[in-house]
């Protein structure tokens, strides 16, 4: 199909910019947009494999796994210092500061060790598979594959209660099905409901609230940190916490608007 290598062909040369910037230029932005394409490339591969039995998923995504997850680690470590900066705009917590910041060092490092060891020729025979691939697809499959994930969105969208892992669930549904719709080149016409992108962004900041949760509890283990600092990790978390509660009654509300 025509517009699945035109997609796939966007992805490659985006992803290749991406690797090819400098570690010093190496920004938090760049690390964003890495996993973004990395994520539709993905939505793509799951696409194929939907569609060829004779396609080795797992082995053909393994090089690009390995760059996302690890952009993934940096990543998280931006959230959790713009997270800080908003909280203590000040000198505070110089213990737990000074882990984050090492942390921050030592992660971007091991993505640059990454890149630099698996190459554009591994990654070039990865995107040759994937084209080759790519002949076998054919569009009644593809709209079938496409409207099973409207249909598992729609799902959770009815369900009375979702529970944490339903969300993360619905997350992940409405991004792959939209980036699907897009390699395709297939109009919204099976959009889920009119507020669909707004109930991206409210998941996407449920989702950041939660992994900035589980570092501030790992560090708090891991840092010798003084009663009193320990005291404002506390209330950071409580915060953040709160302000998940309420993001997660938003997007419950806003699903049953559908």
């Amino acid at each position: 199909m025509k517009a699945l290598k035109k997609y796939l062909d966007k992805r490659k040369s985006e992803i290749q910019l991406l690797l090819e910037i400098p570690p010093q230029k190496f920004t938090s932005t760049a690390f964003h947009k890495l996993r973004l394409e990395i994520k539709k490339l993905n939505s793509l591969l799951m696409l194929i494999n939907k569609c060829s039995k004779d396609f080795k998923y797992k082995k053909t995504f393994k090089p690009f796994e390995k760059i996302f997850n690890q952009a993934g680690n940096v990543r998280e470590l931006e959230i959790e210092s713009s997270m800080m900066r908003k909280y203590f705009p000040v000198p505070a917590l110089k213990a737990y500061k000074d882990n984050l910041k090492k942390s921050k060092l030592d992660e971007r490092s091991s993505f640059f060790t990454t890149i630099h060891l698996i190459t554009q020729s591994d990654l070039e025979k990865k995107y040759s598979r994937i084209k080759h691939f790519l002949s076998r697809v054919n569009k009644k499959e593809t709209l079938k594959y496409l409207n099973k994930n409207q249909r598992n969105i729609e799902n959770l969208l009815h369900t009375s209660v979702l529970e944490t892992e339903q969300v993360h669930e619905l997350r992940k549904g409405l991004k792959d099905y939209n980036y699907c719709r897009k390699s395709l080149n297939v109009e919204d016409k099976f959009r889920t409901f009119p507020y669909q992108e707004k109930l991206i962004i409210l998941l996407g900041k449920w989702h950041d609230g939660r992994v900035i949760i589980r570092h501030l509890s790992k560090d708090a283990d891991d840092i010798k940190l003084m009663p009193r600092e320990l005291k404002k990790l506390q209330k950071i978390k409580e915060n953040i916490y709160s302000q998940n509660e309420i993001l997660f009654d938003k997007i419950n509300k806003l699903r049953c608007m559908n």
